[in-house]
């Protein structure tokens, strides 16, 4: 049997005096999975996403990513960690706006050292693989909100992590670009693989994954598979 990909458990997480933002959060991930994760704003699911993301780290608790206890990593190994097995796909995009596409999904591999002849073609690949093949040198101004998405989704596979993390990937896209941003992640985890975590506030989009995660006051109030009984729990 394989072993959980991502494992929380009874994570705490305070800024301040404030309240708790998180409490006693626990969680299994297997390899492969496709989770929504949902909530009112204030519930406490950014900031388990960015706990997840390992930008930021929990009070109390465990939280063990691909079998790596993240508690007491430094910086260093923190971002080694993260560029080797997560992706990462904003609602804004985050990209660098004076550089082309090609450059944009080029990045990871040559912040992790690669040389040109190897990241070169794995970039244009991967353009290749979310279709725009025509837009390598396109800068990110000359591109629409789903293009640029699409861009994002390539930078993500760029280093072939086994975890996608997706921001409300489609909060910024009308419609029909939101139909095929969804198209492509369903198909990465399906054809792929590769296991993705999706926060939204959309139903309709939480509908397209498989299990769904719901968030009230910083507790995990649901989580079972994506019915019309969990959507409104």
């Amino acid at each position: 049997m394989s072993q959980p990909i991502i494992q929380v458990s009874r994570v705490d997480k305070s800024y301040g005096t404030m309240a708790p933002v998180l409490r006693q959060v626990s969680m299994t991930v297997m390899p492969g999975e496709f989770l929504a994760i949902m909530g009112p704003s204030g519930s406490g699911k950014s900031t388990f996403m960015n706990i997840l993301g390992c930008l930021d780290r929990a009070d109390r608790g465990e939280y063990v990513l691909g079998g790596e206890d993240t508690t007491d990593l430094t910086p260093d190994r923190a971002a080694d960690l993260r560029n080797r097995m997560l992706g990462f796909v904003f609602q804004g995009f985050n990209l660098l706006q004076r550089r082309s596409a090609l450059d944009n999904v080029a990045l990871p591999m040559i912040c992790a050292g690669l040389p040109r002849s190897q990241w070169d073609p794995r970039a244009r690949e991967l353009l290749d693989k979310v279709g725009l093949s025509a837009k390598y040198h396109s800068r990110p101004n000359q591109l629409s909100g789903g293009q640029q998405q699409r861009v994002a989704i390539a930078r993500a596979l760029a280093m072939e992590p086994p975890v996608i993390l997706a921001d409300e990937p489609t909060g910024n896209l009308d419609s029909v670009s939101s139909s095929e941003i969804m198209r492509i992640i369903r198909s990465l985890n399906a054809d792929q693989g590769i296991t993705t975590i999706l926060v939204t506030h959309e139903p309709d989009i939480a509908a397209q994954a498989k299990r769904l995660v719901k968030f009230k006051d910083g507790r995990i109030v649901y989580d079972g598979p994506v019915t019309e009984a969990g959507m409104s729990a």
